[in-house]
């Protein structure tokens, strides 16, 4: 890898993805091939390091055993980045650099690095979430959450959330708020997305699919969709996105039981011209996912 471009490192690792993603390839072949990226210093090929990630992660999520081994193995892959980066902006920094920082300490905090579980705590503690740094603030802020760091911290980023003008900083409330392990956090986030003066109709889709997307509230929050569907139908049925929430649904479930469901639950909606098509793409994206 060391004598490839960067436009070739990262083609060479997305189309590796892509294969694994189809089934063409195993995707455990993707570990010895991240490995080989330990020293890669690009922002854009850790983008695409951090997609195949996403990608082992899948298969982890009921392995408690697997899960703590990918962890290990994440965090290894990070570490030379975390020690060249550090946590702090340095004198003449490139662009690529900042950037970078924020994923690189979001992956170490995931693979329980435990420097910068240990930093991220102290930062979030010692100072307001307006004075923490942008760039990392949403790792900040959902390693507190799921640490459980402030017995209050639900309260307090609901309100921030409420009072914020900032449109950066309420997505990274949602982003934060969202990463949450505690089902009853789930819960209670639920109840504010048909609340539309709290959650304005153009961040709904933020709150929905990553609450959505969220393992530990995966199977409540499917359930509420279809308890729900009257309202988001008749809610967003005028917006230009209204055709993607299948596809959204099908991107974020997992087991073939969520799958028959989907297929069940969306075979009344097919006759709906604005939804069909993506009725369909999300059906076989699902059944591709669960085959695989």
């Amino acid at each position: 890898l060391g004598t490839l471009s960067t436009i070739d490192r990262l083609n060479l690792l997305h189309e590796q993805t892509l294969l694994a993603q189809s089934g063409i390839i195993s995707t455990a072949e993707l570990l010895p091939l991240l490995k080989a990226y330990a020293n890669e210093t690009n922002e854009s090929v850790w983008s695409i390091m951090s997609l195949a990630i996403n990608e082992l992660k899948r298969f982890v999520e009921t392995d408690d055993e697997a899960e703590k081994k990918l962890k290990v193995f994440v965090k290894d892959l990070s570490n030379s980045q975390y020690q060249r980066l550090g946590w702090t902006e340095k004198d003449g920094e490139d662009e690529n650099d900042t950037k970078l920082r924020s994923l690189i300490i979001s992956l170490s905090i995931y693979g329980e690095n435990e420097d910068a579980k240990e930093i991220a705590s102290s930062l979030y503690q010692k100072y307001t979430i307006t004075e923490l740094d942008p760039e990392l603030r949403t790792a900040i802020m959902a390693h507190a959450v799921r640490n459980k760091l402030d017995d209050a911290i639900v309260d307090k980023l609901l309100e921030a959330y409420k009072t914020t003008v900032n449109s950066e900083l309420r997505d990274d409330i949602a982003a934060a708020l969202t990463s949450t392990k505690d089902i009853e956090v789930i819960e209670r986030s639920s109840t504010l997305l048909k609340d539309t003066s709290f959650i304005r109709m153009q961040d709904f889709t933020h709150w929905f699919v990553w609450l959505l997307r969220n393992r530990f509230g995966r199977s409540f929050m499917w359930q509420w969709t279809q308890d729900e569907w009257d309202w988001i139908s008749s809610t967003f049925k005028g917006d230009s996105h209204y055709d993607m929430f299948p596809r959204y649904i099908a991107g974020s479930l997992v087991t073939r039981e969520q799958l028959n469901e989907f297929v069940s639950f969306f075979a009344k909606l097919k006759s709906e011209v604005a939804l069909a098509r993506n009725i369909t793409i999300g059906e076989t994206d699902l059944t591709g996912k669960v085959e695989l």
